[in-house]
């Protein structure tokens, strides 16, 4: 993974702040037809549209709520050369420019997680 800030873990989760373009390479599974990939969602500080591509293709695309954590799940080709492109607008705000006293300067737009990929 690329464009991702250092993992945060609260109690028995975990999760990435991602920058404004983050990348997940998938050349770790092993080629197979369809990879199933989920994760669970929430925008920092105001709603955002995250697209996630392979290669040229749009895989995904919807809103991401600030409020509310989205279920995110598509399917991808296993067997393509590319990794998942994904961006969210508008781009990210320091963490402290709304939070003022964690004193958190990371950038951040959404932030992932329970991600998982699967084979099928």
């Amino acid at each position: 993974a690329d464009g991702f800030h250092a993992t945060d873990t609260t109690d028995f989760t975990s999760s990435r702040w991602m920058r404004t373009r983050a990348r997940l390479d998938l050349r770790s599974f092993e080629p197979t037809a369809t990879l199933r990939v989920s994760f669970k969602a929430i925008s920092f500080g105001t709603p955002r549209t995250l697209v996630v591509r392979q290669g040229r293709q749009v895989v995904w695309s919807g809103d991401v709520p600030a409020d509310v954590t989205r279920e995110v799940s598509f399917a991808v080709d296993g067997r393509a050369s590319g990794a998942l492109e994904l961006r969210a607008s508008p781009g990210a705000v320091p963490i402290q420019r709304l939070l003022p006293d964690t004193h958190d300067a990371r950038p951040v737009t959404i932030n992932i997680g329970e991600l998982a990929i699967a084979s099928g």
